[in-house]
């Protein structure tokens, strides 16, 4: 379980989250949808503790601050893909290894799977440097897969993707979900996605989008 409560975030005295809270149970995502500049960013950043939490107990996985939790593995994929362009497609999938011991064995059966599940697997000895922006955007997600992650939180996933890509990701999330893992992702695109609630971040709060 991942809950939020009463979150508030204030930068160069301009209140961006205000009371903002949201529970979230294995197996249950949140999109959230709102106007550049209304935090979207800036929420997904403060869970992942990329931006510090304000106050830790704002922000509890299964009862503990998220931070503290021994049981919490996050993966993060922001507006950036994270990838190094002198590495390959395969040694940035193996970047993954060295965070994720469960993954050590095995490995190789595993990247070929994920690479062969998003078209890449063709590409894996290639430097990601020369890879299309839609190929990376793949990679990226890929690795996403490698970690062994039970939260994701995810900022604007769908750019650069084809529409193949864009079902290959809500197949890739739906079987996360089925597996017990926590989803928040932002969009501009509406999302329809069993599990997935959607939300509208104005004036630095959530409410339900119809």
């Amino acid at each position: 379980m991942l809950k939020i409560s009463q979150l508030h975030f204030q930068r160069n005295q301009r209140l961006i989250l205000q009371d903002l809270s949201l529970t979230l149970y294995a197996g249950q995502g949140a999109v959230i949808y709102g106007v550049n500049g209304s935090g979207k960013t800036t929420l997904i950043k403060i869970i992942a503790n990329i931006i510090p939490i304000p106050q830790p107990e704002q922000i509890l996985w299964y009862q503990e601050p998220i931070m503290q939790s021994e049981q919490i593995r996050i993966g993060y994929l922001g507006h950036q893909n994270g990838l190094k362009g002198f590495l390959t497609v395969l040694e940035n999938l193996s970047i993954a290894k060295l965070f994720m011991k469960n993954i050590r064995n095995g490995f190789m059966k595993k990247a070929d799977e994920v690479l062969e599940y998003w078209g890449l697997h063709r590409e894996q000895k290639h430097l990601t440097q020369f890879l299309s922006a839609g190929q990376q955007r793949r990679l990226a997600l890929a690795r996403l897969e490698m970690l062994g992650a039970n939260l994701w939180l995810l900022d604007e996933p769908l750019s650069a993707l084809d529409s193949q890509a864009i079902e290959l990701f809500y197949q890739q999330v739906s079987s996360f979900l089925k597996r017990g893992g926590i989803l928040i992702m932002s969009s501009h695109t509406n999302i329809r996605l069993s599990g997935v609630d959607e939300f509208m971040l104005y004036n630095g709060g959530l409410r339900p989008s119809n």
